[in-house]
This record gives C-alpha cells, structure tokens and sequence, in this order.
C-alpha cells in the first residue's frame, strides 16, 4: 500500500520533468492526438525492470508501447536520479544505454499522450554499493519447467561468472529442473577482492491446468487439457497429446515415488485418439525413467493386433545392466522382449483410428507393484483376473536365473509416454499415479503420507510450500494528466 502511494506521488513530481524532457526530445503534444476510443491506454505489460541494481551496472531502456484498443501509441521515456533528468528516449529513438554510477533512488517513465491527456508508467528502483547479478529467472514457471541458472556478476567495472545454489545446495549444471509446485530459492553468488556476495530470488512453481503437467521432450505438437475421448470409448475426459513424427515423447512433469503405488491404482489411463482427422497408432510404449539414473527403465507396450473380432496386446519388459529384457515364455528356456509368446490380450479396446461400430471401449491402463517388483494391465478378459500379471521381474522363473530385476535407484522416476504413429496422431490421458486429468482444474484430495507424491504438494525435500509471488513490477505504476501545453522542438542532449 506504501509502495503504491509512493509511487503515484513520484509520478506526480516527474510530470514537470516530462514537459522539459518532451521539449529537449523534440516531442510535441496537442489536445488532438490521438483518436479517442474510450479506452485507456495501457502500458506493455512485457516491459520489466528489477527493483535493484548493482553501482556501475549499465541500465539497456528500450522502446515501448501503450495500446488503447487496437491502437499501439509510441511511448516516451525519461530516467531520473533523486529528482534530477539524468538520460531520455523519444518516440523515434529505439533504445538508449545509461551507466548507473551513483547510488540511490531513480525513476524510469514512459509516457504517451492520448486524447489530449498524458499517460505514464514508472518504474522505481534503487542502485546500491553492491555486485549486480545478471541473469534470465523470472518469477513464476509453469511444473517441468528448466530454471536457467547461468549468471554473472558484474562490480565497479570487473565481471565474473556467478555460480548457483537451489534451495541451498550448490548445483553446477546450467538449468534446474522444476519437478514440484511450490517455492524454489535460488541464490547466486560471486566474489570479489576476496569478499563474497550473495542474490536471492524466490521463483514459484505453479500448475495452471492438467496440460501443465506435460512437457514435449520430442516431436510433441500439442499438449491441450479438457479434452472429451470420442463416442466410441467409455465416457472419459483428459489431457490430450498430439505427436507428429514416429516415436515422439511426452514427459509427466511431477516425479512419481513408486515405493507408495501398488496395483491397485492406475500408473496411467489413456487411449488412442480416434475419429475424423486423426492418423493411426502403431503403439504406445509408457515407460518409467529413473530419476537418478537414465539407463535404467521399465516399459508397457501397447500395440494392435489383427485378429478377427480385432483388439490389442501389451507386455511389459525392463533395461537393466545394458540389456532389454522381460518375460518371454512359460517354459523358461528364452527370456527378453517379446511380442507373441507372452502377453496381455486386451480385446475390449482398439488402436483402430476409422473405428465406428463399435461402443463401450475401455480405456488402457497399467499398474505397479514396485515392493514386489511386479508390472501389470488392465485387460477385462472373462478369467477375472485383474489386473494381469505382466511381469515379476524379480523372479528367476520368469527373467531367468541372474537375471532378477534389483529396481530403480529409490523408486523416484519419470513418466514418459512414446507416442509411434505419423501425421496427426496422440493419446488422451485420463489419470496419472492415482491423480485426475480431467477437466481444467486439479483436485486436491487428502492422502495419507505414504501415498504417490501430488502435483499440489512439494516431493522434493529441497522444495518448499507455496508462497506469495514476488512480482518484479510490483513498484512499476500508471498515471495520466491533461496536456494543456505544447512544447516546442529542440534536440536531445543526454546520453545515449
């Protein structure tokens, strides 16, 4: 409330700097520019300064608009230093670069004039005795976004690399991968004649809607939540994934802690899309990544088949130690990926994009028991007996002696769906780890401590709970004033 007071009376006190700025600028108002359309002009709101800068960092002021309506009007700038003109741009100018060399209050405004009245935005900001650390965080990113976390330090004249610390812990690569909602801190740090210096920004992660919770890793075209399944299928509404090239990959962007799944919840619910506009499935491969550890991974194939009635199979296999392996028949004398001597026949679905008899079609979904190290699918076939048992991959009688499965490093993985198909072809996904899809919200539902880490709560211990976002323009207001002058034209004399 303070800041917004202030801020509206500073503005107030640089409207005289205006005039004497819009007079060296060679800028002149009249009571009829502009076509009034009743609307007032609004500033770029893509436009931001910090609120603090370092001494002797070189402040880059670029042009800008405001818009009332349809229109776009050229903007004029001016940036004082406690009261005093220090540099000016003017609606022809394109940018102009200004030294900060003093410590204390400034004040950039634009400002147009429309409808015979002046409109301004200012920005207040401080520059104080202290490194300035450049780099591109902002304040808010969507879940599974990379946080850039490149920096450098720049002090009385000397520029050094800035390294970084997420949360507290020092991190050398140059991005952070944001895998939960909430707070993320992320300091930056430099040194200079032997003292250290520090740079804190508060960066949160949010989640607008289901399709947030995606994130295109490979020729992924679209990712759309609210998304209803066609009138073939069982009613059913979700994230829908459109790939556009053979084996294009989409990656849940929360990490799931398999060690509280069991195979009484889905891992996934998803189904092919199908319908006018659509270009066919070869397969969906869903697989499991390890978190600390890429070349270990555990698949779901889903595939069509040609039988008569039609229909679809799964089986499951697993990367371990450089090998692919998985279940490969009952009589245990060959063992790896197979598609015809082991599987799941899932009758009651289709991968068949120009289906339209039929009605009722299930979704797919698979199911984990990591404790046991057992993978499983949904297959509605009349033994009753879901859902089926894929693979145990622990089980010598099933990988074969040697062989037995020991798991992912803590059980923490991603989720990533292999989409092969071409044209224009996806999945809808209904349900991941337990959690909704549907709709345009996420639920928050109650769980008990041991169950499948939510999009809604931190899973890294690093991450903390979610907190006010602190907005970089917070400080940045917008006033208007009637023109009732007309200055004359005179160049500009200040730095550019």
């Amino acid at each position: 409330m303070i800041r917004s007071k202030r801020c509206r009376l500073y503005s107030a006190l640089v409207l005289a700097v205006i005039a004497v700025c819009a007079l060296l600028c060679g800028i002149a108002f009249s009571g009829s520019a502009g076509a009034d359309t009743g609307q007032e002009p609004v500033f770029d709101d893509e436009v931001s300064f910090r609120e603090d800068y370092g001494i002797g960092y070189t402040l880059s002021v670029s042009a800008a608009n405001f818009t009332a309506g349809e229109e776009k009007i050229a903007a004029a700038a001016v940036l004082t230093y406690e009261g005093e003109t220090v540099a000016a741009l003017s609606t022809e100018e394109v940018s102009f670069r200004y030294k900060l060399e003093q410590t204390g209050s400034y004040a950039l405004t634009y400002y147009c004039e429309y409808g015979g009245e002046i409109y301004t935005h200012s920005f207040l900001f401080t520059v104080s005795d202290r490194p300035y650390f450049d780099h591109s965080l902002s304040g808010v990113y969507s879940i599974g976004s990379d946080l850039p976390l490149t920096a450098t330090a720049s002090y009385r004249g000397e520029r050094v690399p800035a390294t970084a610390k997420v949360n507290g812990r020092a991190v050398t690569d140059a991005y952070y991968h944001a895998a939960s909602v909430g707070t993320v801190t992320v300091t930056f740090s430099a040194e200079f004649d032997g003292q250290t210096y520090e740079e804190t920004t508060d960066v949160v992660i949010k989640i607008g809607d289901p399709s947030d919770l995606f994130i295109g890793v490979s020729g992924i075209t679209s990712i759309e939540p609210n998304v209803d399944a066609a009138e073939i299928y069982r009613p059913g509404n979700g994230v829908r994934i459109m790939a556009g090239a053979p084996g294009s990959v989409a990656r849940y962007s929360n990490v799931i802690d398999l060690n509280s799944l069991d195979q009484t919840t889905d891992l996934i619910s998803f189904l092919p899309l199908s319908g006018d506009g659509y270009t066919a499935l070869t397969e969906v491969l869903i697989r499991l990544v390890d978190v600390h550890d890429a070349s270990k991974s555990v698949y779901w194939r889903f595939y069509s088949v040609s039988w008569d009635s039609g229909g679809c199979t799964a089986y499951a296999g697993f990367n371990y130690d450089g090998r692919t392996m998985g279940r490969f028949n009952e009589g245990g004398d060959r063992f790896g990926e197979v598609r015809t001597d082991w599987m799941a026949q899932i009758p009651n679905a289709t991968f068949d994009v120009n289906e339209t008899t039929k009605t009722n079609l299930m979704w797919f979904s698979a199911q984990t028991d990591y404790a046991n190290r057992s993978f499983y699918v949904t297959t509605e076939l009349p033994a009753g007996q879901d859902p089926w048992l894929l693979l145990d991959a622990d089980d010598s009688a099933q990988v074969g002696v040697g062989r037995e499965w020991q798991g992912f490093t803590t059980g923490e993985v991603w989720l990533e769906i292999v989409v092969s198909g071409s044209g224009n072809t996806g999945v809808l996904v209904n349900e991941v780890a337990g959690q909704s899809l549907s709709g345009m919200k996420i639920p928050i539902r109650r769980r008990p401590p041991s169950s499948p880490i939510m999009p809604t709560m931190p899973i890294c211990p690093s991450v903390r709970s979610i907190s006010l976002i602190p907005s970089r323009r917070r400080r940045a207001c917008s006033t208007r004033w009637r023109a009732n002058w007309i200055p004359l034209r005179s160049k500009s004399s200040f730095l550019k």
